[in-house]
């Protein structure tokens, strides 16, 4: 029985010791946890006691930087220092830079311009080869216009027109005259003037004309100067001391000029006159005070027609009339009625006077007169 009891509470012991273990480390953890809930505590206690500064709370403190003036070194006076020269250095001017040569530009031509006002373009011209030139000629004691025209090769007619002599007597010592180096006369461009139509109209070609007149373009303006050769110009007019007309012309009748001076016709009329056309019934008009010293008729020729005497060696011819008011020796008035226009000595349709002007036997352009 005794042994029982004992060995009964041996194995009550040894249940104990094994089950102390768990027990054990069961308390360890509980005791970790424990510390790291306090550790947490004092942190968070910490942190409401003392919460941390952020840099906006902080107060701004402003350094204020006195800049003092810079004080002037002094300086000291140096006795007889050495002197100092600098030598200059010659300036070198840079080149000019070179300038190339440009090609001259071609003219352009342009067949369809006509006349312009002479305030709306410059002229140009240019120098060619078959370009008309002109010298001067100072008339001397026992000159005329025969014998200057003869030493020059050239026919008294061009003198005449060129110059635009109104009055052959005029020409006398101390006059001046240009001598064009070939036969010929000037033009005047009037407004609307085409210089293709006034080329075409003397039958040469426009561009001749150009190079004649060493123009650039035939731009053309009125009042310009264009030589025409061979005599063939018209309503030349220009400034020269052998200008002065002694008598005063008037247009012997009303009409428009259709054949100018020097021009050729289509019917055999009188060279270096004018023809203006006219319609039936219309009167011709004495173009100046004088003496009628021709009345008469070429069916083939001039047809009907009048001449009339004036002072100073001038004398005008009036053909084609229809009809003739006045007899030879008649003395007549500027304005006067002398007949009527026609065609007399043609067949043309429309009436037409043919009227010449000359100056001792010289044929001058009527159209520079009036």
């Amino acid at each position: 029985m005794t042994r029982d009891s004992y060995d009964g509470i041996q194995d009550d012991g040894s249940d104990l010791r094994t089950g102390g273990k768990p027990r054990k480390l069961i308390f360890t953890v509980v005791i970790l946890l424990g510390f790291v809930i306090v550790l947490l505590a004092i942190v968070l206690l910490w942190n409401n006691l003392f919460p941390a500064s952020s840099p906006s709370d902080q107060p701004t403190t402003q350094h204020v930087v006195q800049v003092q003036p810079p004080v002037a070194a002094e300086v000291q006076k140096v006795e007889d220092a050495p002197s100092v020269v600098i030598a200059e250095t010659p300036k070198t001017e840079a080149p000019a830079p070179e300038v190339q040569p440009q090609e001259p530009s071609k003219p352009t031509v342009t067949r369809t311009t006509t006349a312009v006002s002479l305030d709306e373009t410059p002229m140009t011209t240019r120098s060619t080869k078959n370009m008309v030139q002109f010298a001067d000629h100072r008339v001397a004691e026992g000159e005329s216009l025969d014998s200057i025209a003869q030493s020059y090769g050239l026919k008294t007619q061009t003198l005449i027109n060129v110059n635009q002599i109104r009055n052959v007597n005029a020409v006398t010592p101390g006059v001046t005259l240009r001598i064009p180096d070939r036969d010929g006369q000037i033009y005047i461009v009037k407004s609307g003037d085409m210089l293709s139509t006034i080329a075409r109209s003397y039958n040469m070609g426009w561009h001749t004309l150009m190079d004649l007149n060493g123009l650039t373009s035939d731009m053309i303006r009125p009042g310009q100067e264009l030589f025409i050769p061979d005599s063939t110009a018209q309503n030349a007019a220009s400034s020269s001391a052998a200008e002065v007309a002694t008598v005063n012309f008037q247009k012997p009748t009303k009409g428009k000029v259709v054949l100018s001076f020097t021009q050729s016709a289509s019917e055999p009329v009188d060279s270096n006159g004018i023809l203006i056309e006219g319609t039936w019934g219309d009167a011709v008009l004495a173009s100046a005070d004088g003496n009628v010293v021709d009345v008469g008729i070429e069916p083939q020729g001039r047809g009907r027609f009048v001449v009339i005497s004036h002072a100073d060696g001038y004398k005008t011819t009036y053909a084609h009339l229809e009809s003739v008011e006045v007899r030879g020796g008649d003395k007549v008035s500027a304005g006067q009625m002398i007949g009527t226009i026609g065609t007399s000595g043609t067949t043309w349709d429309t009436p037409k006077l043919f009227f010449r002007l000359e100056q001792s036997s010289y044929a001058l352009d009527p159209a520079s007169f009036f």
